[in-house]
């Protein structure tokens, strides 16, 4: 498989996006159940996106690499 000097492995850019995505999630539903703050299905998927984007992959093929990694 040829890879790009310039952009990292496939792999580490799953795990890089879906860091940068994790904590913000946790940080936000922690927020919403404590009752300080809503997180809207709007605001999730901006931010799903712009981990996304922000590693070059699009936001469903985080999303499902988010899931798979959460479990059933």
């Amino acid at each position: 498989m040829l890879e790009s000097i310039y952009e990292p492995p496939l792999k580490d850019r799953f795990e890089r996006a879906n860091q940068v995505f994790s904590e913000i999630y946790l940080t936000k539903a922690r927020r919403h159940r404590e009752g300080l703050r809503t997180y809207t299905d709007v605001e999730f998927r901006q931010d799903l996106g712009a981990a996304a984007s922000g590693h070059g992959l699009f936001a469903e093929a985080l999303m499902a690499y988010f899931r798979m990694l959460q479990g059933p």
